[in-house]
């Protein structure tokens, strides 16, 4: 009986290259996504601490004036720096979703090469089926002709 024919298939640099460029992108999309976490973090800080110094304008009147001056100014810049993270968490979301998009379209390439790559493997079986089947006829044929 024959040896049967390893399948060796022949894209398997581009499906290797494929996955290289998904991790890659897998990679990136991590960063991005840990910067808008971190990002979205610090805006969430910020939004508490001008709570806190608005709750303290509200509920507690300072004595002097120049506690109340004071307390205007850091809620002011409080509110400066909240407007300024939102931008910053704005644009880390922005790339994160780039970053996703491009990661999804490294996917696909991907997937379409795996199943080439499938169906490489199920017409080879089918090839090396066949051909054993047609050794199998070929060895019955000549058995039942020697009888």
């Amino acid at each position: 009986m024959r040896e049967l024919k390893k399948f060796k298939y022949s894209m398997e640099t581009v499906l290797d290259y494929r996955k290289d460029v998904e991790q890659a992108e897998k990679m990136k999309f991590n960063e991005a996504k840990n910067e808008y976490v971190i990002q979205k973090s610090v805006l969430e800080d910020l939004e508490k601490k001008l709570e806190n110094a608005q709750y303290i304008q509200l509920e507690k009147t300072p004595v002097k004036l120049s506690e109340l001056k004071s307390l205007q100014k850091y809620i002011q810049y409080l509110e400066e720096k909240v407007e300024a993270q939102r931008l910053l968490v704005a644009e880390a979301e922005k790339r994160m979703d780039k970053e996703r998009e491009l990661l999804v379209e490294a996917q696909k390439e991907r997937k379409i090469v795996e199943k080439h790559k499938e169906k490489s493997l199920e017409k080879h079986m089918y090839q090396v089926n066949s051909s054993e089947q047609k050794s199998n006829d070929e060895f019955a044929l000549y058995s039942h002709l020697r009888k």
